[in-house]
């Protein structure tokens, strides 16, 4: 058991609009594997790659780890519990028989953080190839071999399904130019130290992340700007956001975004102490 709790509409909950980016996380109940030998992590991979064009996805930065995965991704129609129950229940399948196992493979819904403009997207993708330093499988980000970090770093000729170069080209043109100041970035942010409860609440982390990412975005003018989110949200408040609930997580997700009070107010035309009160909702 995983101790899951029950959810009414998780689908209801998450904000969901074709061309929205995820920052998608899942993981195996407990300290169980879903991942015990090369294959399996191979597996794993050809159903990502099918998955990118079965639903006409795309993915950025991907980081597979012993018992759970980060993926960065966006979607171009409104099917991201269709993608992740494709993928993860075909995989539930091959792992269980496999090892000639039964029950699930994955614990809880998976999760979803929305990026909502381009420090945070970039903060995401050095979040997720850290993480198998700063859970020890790695002496550092270069060298682990389930991530997409090798894409990053270094001149690759051959094809893949992964859009490294949408990351990389935010900050720079010059694709050479971009892996130096991505290695910056990732250097600068390994030597920040990691709180206790680091991969159940990262948000701390991420937010030491993306003060030294905007630094490095601030040389560059962002493809998205705050107007243009601002417009983006207000229409999805109006068709999506009736219900208490929905409202509730669109301000925790830019809570996580980095978004201030103020700003939040101003994006949902709701008063400072109304979004205090939906924070602060049980």
């Amino acid at each position: 058991m995983c101790g899951r709790k029950k959810v009414q509409n998780s689908f209801m909950k998450r904000i969901v609009y074709p061309g929205a980016i995820y920052h998608l996380t899942q993981r195996a109940p407990g300290k169980e594997p879903l991942f015990l030998e090369d294959g399996d992590y191979l597996r794993m991979l050809a159903l990502l790659k099918e998955a990118v064009k079965k639903y006409n996805l795309n993915l950025f930065s991907f980081c597979l780890m012993s018992n759970h995965l980060h993926l960065l991704l966006k979607i171009n129609k409104p099917n991201i519990s269709l993608a992740a129950k494709y993928v993860f229940e075909c995989y539930a399948k091959y792992f269980n028989s496999k090892y000639k196992r039964k029950g699930p493979v994955f614990c809880r819904p998976f999760r979803t953080r929305l990026c909502a403009d381009d420090s945070y997207f970039l903060t995401v993708s050095v979040y997720i190839h850290l993480n198998p330093v700063k859970a020890g499988l790695s002496a550092d980000v270069f060298s682990y071999r389930w991530s997409s970090a090798d894409l990053y770093f270094k001149d690759k000729k051959y094809k893949t399904f992964v859009e490294y170069k949408t990351v990389l080209n935010i900050l720079a043109d010059d694709l050479a130019v971009a892996r130096e100041e991505y290695k910056k970035i990732v250097n600068k942010a390994d030597g920040y130290e990691v709180d206790s409860g680091f991969f159940l609440k990262p948000h701390s982390f991420i937010r030491k992340i993306r003060i030294h990412a905007t630094d490095y975005l601030l040389k560059r003018k962002t493809a998205w700007s705050l107007e243009e989110e601002i417009a983006k949200f207000k229409k999805i408040k109006r068709c999506k956001l009736k219900d208490k609930k929905a409202k509730k997580y669109l301000v925790e997700q830019l809570f996580s975004n980095g978004y201030k009070v103020s700003e939040i107010a101003e994006l949902l035309e709701e008063s400072v102490c109304n979004i205090y009160k939906f924070s602060l909702k049980k």
